[in-house]
């Protein structure tokens, strides 16, 4: 009777345990974004002002990590939300986590992306040198420059590459400047970062010691079969690596997955 009859007594605690559901699951989901946040910055993938994470929630909305802000002190007061439907909010939103967000839009089977600074990965990247894809569990986009595509903007063409990146492989290298990465959740996205990493690392220290001993392409396939018989990733892939003398990018020959990645960013365009 204080709400004003026995029917509207009836609805409103329903209502109630709905709102205090859905509160506690964007609660919960603040927690696991800033406890992915700071896990990444205490391995020194995230820099501060260009470090960012991107959370698509149940309900359609997103949970942003704030531009220009240093992420290894985060708090859940300080992620920022959009409903997903106002786009003109989304356009007001500058920095790494509104392009995150963007790219999440199209990756429908991804709920998490990230924009990250793994460091040997960089170094690499800056002296011009691919990871070993035989290191490698899984493909790796990379934007080596932008390039002009018909009309498109800067912009336009930006999110082109990288979605389309983003749509044969989970993780996108923009050449000296970062790693965009999609995955399901945080424990995905570590593992991925972890092997990047790891391969990054094996590549410079091969580097220093010698060119990498004389092999075929054909003894690695076979090698690799092996392993994949015991469940273990690996991924050879000579066509397209400049890690060492055997890559047949390495002496100029034709790379497959860029024509791959130059179709699929002109699908997106047209």
């Amino acid at each position: 009777e204080v709400w004003g009859g026995r029917a509207l007594l009836a609805d409103r605690p329903a209502a109630r345990v709905a709102a205090m559901a859905v509160s506690s699951r964007h609660d919960a989901a603040r927690e696991l974004l800033v406890t992915w946040a700071r896990e990444l910055s205490s391995r020194g993938w995230l820099v501060a002002g260009l470090g960012a994470l991107a959370l698509r929630l149940d309900d359609g909305s997103f949970l942003l990590t704030p531009t220009r802000r240093s992420l290894s002190s985060l708090t859940t007061s300080s992620l920022r939300a959009w409903d997903g439907k106002d786009a003109a909010g989304l356009g007001r939103e500058v920095g790494p986590a509104g392009l995150l967000v963007e790219l999440l839009r199209e990756q429908h089977q991804a709920k998490l992306a990230a924009f990250s600074q793994p460091q040997e990965l960089l170094a690499l990247s800056m002296a011009g040198v691919g990871v070993a894809r035989c290191l490698l569990g899984g493909e790796l986009a990379e934007v080596r420059e932008l390039g002009l595509l018909g009309s498109a903007s800067p912009r336009e063409q930006l999110l082109a590459r990288l979605t389309a990146g983003l749509t044969l492989a989970s993780d996108v290298l923009v050449e000296r400047f970062g790693l965009l990465s999609v995955a399901a959740g945080g424990d995905e996205l570590v593992a991925g970062l972890e092997r990047l990493e790891h391969g990054a690392a094996l590549t410079a220290r091969a580097r220093l010691l010698e060119t990498a001993a004389p092999t075929s392409e054909e003894s690695l396939a076979q090698l690799v079969a092996g392993l994949e018989a015991f469940g273990l990733r690996a991924g050879p892939d000579c066509a397209r690596c400049n890690a060492c003398s055997l890559g047949r990018r390495h002496s100029g020959a034709k790379d497959a997955f860029a024509e791959r990645l130059d179709a699929a960013i002109g699908q997106h365009l047209a």
